[in-house]
């Protein structure tokens, strides 16, 4: 539909919506320019937009050419070398968003794992049983359909299993109870847009951590 000239920054803002003053979920969350931005922002790729209101937009990513075949098997190794902790790492994602859950599965499937989804708790729990799967790290969003928070959702994973597994809580909530929170149940705290880079090194100290402590337990 176009985008009005003083709009055109505002589209690229967190949560920002034109047509939307209803916040009808089904519309989008306005995130979806935002971690455009910023992932061309952290890849240094150019990025365009040219809208006229009435005639339409057009938004434009500028990536440089591929790479060789020699660099992309010299990059295959160093992958295998980086998720190799990740090999078969069984991980519990809990989001009421379907098309997040499926970006995590794609994403966390590539570095090895073994990824269970769901869109709340009770899912959680009679997906992970269907396969027989104890989770060791579990990955949730902050606000979960019927009012259910990660936190809770987290905290049912924990009792059925009877175990301290280590948690991460995303959320487009900077609030600063949300800080208080996650730190006093022990939860790893990320905010969204979450580069890929971030999370997979949150999951890497999350997994030594818990071989250590297994570590000490075996000792």
């Amino acid at each position: 539909i176009g985008i009005e000239h003083d709009k055109q920054e505002e589209v690229f803002q967190e949560f920002f919506q034109i047509d939307n003053p209803e916040r009808d979920r089904t519309k989008g969350l306005g995130l979806g320019l935002a971690i455009v931005r910023r992932l061309a922002v952290l890849l240094g790729h150019d990025l365009r937009l040219e809208s006229e209101p009435s005639k339409g937009t057009c938004i434009e990513l500028v990536v440089p050419s591929g790479t060789n075949a020699q660099d992309e098997e010299s990059k295959k190794h160093e992958n295998d070398s980086i998720y190799s902790d990740f090999e078969n790492l069984p991980i519990a994602v809990i989001d009421d968003e379907p098309e997040i859950l499926q970006g995590m599965r794609c994403l966390l499937e590539e570095w090895g794992c073994r990824v269970i989804t769901a869109s709340d708790k009770e899912e959680a729990i009679e997906n992970l049983a269907k396969a027989s799967l104890t989770p060791k790290v579990i990955i949730a969003d902050y606000r979960l359909r019927g009012n259910e928070t990660g936190a809770q959702a987290i905290r049912a994973l924990r009792d059925r299993f009877d175990q301290a597994i280590p948690a991460v809580i995303i959320t487009g909530d900077t609030a600063a109870n949300r800080l208080r929170e996650a730190k006093q149940a022990g939860h790893t705290l990320l905010h969204k847009p979450v580069p890929p880079a971030e999370l997979r090194n949150c999951l890497q100290s999350l997994v030594e951590q818990s071989n250590a402590d297994n570590n000490v337990l075996a000792n």
